[in-house]
């Protein structure tokens, strides 16, 4: 039986070509891929393999990737097999290779690729010229620092990864008290009435006395402790954030890694009273949101729900196609959120509509959205830029590369956005570690501190969201360093 083409001739495109027709695909080829109103290069290079077949490298300028190894390519039938599910056919003319983008590349989509005989320009990837800002303090804690800071009255809060919750003084640096869970802490604590409740690693939220961190309560999230597989072992999800807790009123919310949402009665009772709950069934990693009755938040299944507070009734449900891990953002009846399908969406508070999303061509969104005045700022992964919305119209005011992985929320005051990135020495994406300093309107960048990468290839720099002070930049990095910058 003949096989049918990939791309079929009545869609005006030349028939392919078979192997056995001699067809050599040495060299380098182009594509122009577009969706969604947005366009992005595609480059392939295959460079003859001594065993047979080819190597296989692949640019992507969107992601600062360029000729990228992607392994070996074969012929498997009439067609280049480049990995995967991955097919190209030669067009009968040779001038063309024809086929779709493969999943592990464009998660969701299905996007046709037709590629030609061409190469890509490969413009410098500069380094501004910015200052290095005065380094006021540094502190070893002594574990990782994935999560959140917290700045809040006078005292900065810290929490990191053997379980232990850090109270220090802004001005230097010294430890005012510590306060420990028995496992990993991976969001900011939130400071109510004042106590810090931050969720633990242990399936447990603990409550501390802001002033001594002396335990006062506790509730159970989950029933087994949170079990996150090491990037690079079989069954990863790149889980790396908690979600934290919001308060409104006398409500508690909470959302488990086991998937489970909560709500809680405070008061003065040691007893807090479960109002409701629903189990989601997939992990949720970002902090739920109040606003406008409803509870809103993404879930590792890609979906994005409200549910009425005062019920815990499912109002509504937006689907994204791809893991929802940070928090959402609400303001004015939207609600803006970033996915692993590429997109930053905005939906409609009151029904959960579509107003508008934004292709992020090869790069999760895993920052959370943070706005002001506005507008709306988030960073990017494998993208690693930092980019400033107009979030009524979907509009980029403005974008700027920042050379890692984006992966907080963005910082703001009223002048200031900052955030850090991180990085992992020898990654496709070539990538380094920093904490940045921009203008909040122009986006013009004050100025960069460079985070020096470990003696043994590992991720490294800042993973959370910085905090700020007059005059002062605060960074945790995944080395156990708390750091206050001069700004």
């Amino acid at each position: 039986m003949q096989r049918r083409p990939l791309l079929l001739a009545a869609a005006g495109l030349p028939l392919v070509a078979t192997a056995a027709q001699g067809f050599d695909p040495s060299g380098s080829w182009v594509a122009t891929l577009r969706h969604a109103g947005e366009a992005t290069a595609l480059g392939l290079r295959f460079e003859p393999h001594a065993e047979g077949g080819w190597t296989l490298k692949a640019t992507l300028p969107a992601i600062h990737a360029w000729d990228a190894p992607f392994g070996r390519v074969r012929w498997q039938g009439d067609a280049l097999h480049l990995g995967g599910d991955w097919l190209l056919q030669p067009s009968r003319d040779g001038r063309r290779l024809l086929g779709a983008m493969p999943e592990f590349l464009l998660p969701r989509l299905r996007l046709s690729l037709v590629l030609e005989r061409g190469e890509l320009p490969h413009p410098p990837r500069t380094w501004p010229d910015l200052p290095t800002p005065r380094t006021l303090w540094r502190r070893e804690l002594g574990a990782p620092l994935w999560a959140d800071l917290l700045r809040a009255g006078d005292s900065l809060f810290a929490g990191d990864d053997a379980g232990a919750l850090h109270a220090l003084d802004p001005a230097d640096g010294r430890t005012r008290w510590q306060a420990r869970t028995g496992g990993a802490l991976r969001c900011r604590p939130l400071l109510h009435q004042g106590q810090l409740l931050v969720p633990s690693d242990d399936g447990l939220l603990h409550a501390f006395e802001a002033g001594s961190g002396a335990s006062a309560w506790q509730l159970p999230l989950q029933e087994q402790p949170v079990r996150r597989i090491p990037p690079g072992q079989p069954g990863a999800r790149f889980d790396r954030f908690g979600a934290g807790v919001a308060v409104q009123g006398d409500a508690l919310l909470t959302a488990s890694h086991a998937g489970r949402l909560a709500c809680w009665q405070l008061g003065a009772s040691p007893e807090r009273r479960l109002r409701w709950q629903v189990d989601i069934g997939h992990s949720l990693l970002g902090t739920p949101v109040i606003a406008g009755g409803l509870v809103v938040l993404g879930a590792f299944d890609g979906s994005v729900r409200a549910f009425e507070l005062a019920s815990g009734r499912e109002r509504w449900r937006f689907e994204t196609g791809a893991p929802v891990v940070s928090a959402v953002w609400v303001e004015d009846g939207l609600v803006l959120v970033g996915s692993r399908s590429y997109e930053l969406f905005a939906l409609r508070l009151a029904d959960g509509a579509e107003a508008w999303r934004r292709y992020h061509w090869f790069s999760w969104v895993e920052s959370a959205v943070n706005g002001l005045d506005g507008l709306a700022y988030v960073g990017s992964s494998d993208g690693a830029h930092l980019s400033c919305w107009a979030p009524h119209t979907g509009r980029l005011v403005w974008r700027r590369d920042v050379h890692g992985w984006a992966w907080g929320s963005p910082a703001l005051d009223a002048q200031r956005v900052a955030i850090g990135t991180s990085a992992l020495p020898g990654y496709t994406v070539g990538h380094e570690a920093s904490v940045w300093s921009f203008e909040r309107r122009s986006g013009r960048p004050h100025w960069r501190a460079p985070l020096a990468a470990p003696a043994s290839p590992a991720t490294y720099g800042v993973t959370g969201s910085l905090a700020l002070a007059p005059g002062r930049v605060f960074a945790a990095t995944l080395g156990g360093e708390l750091l206050a910058f001069a700004d």
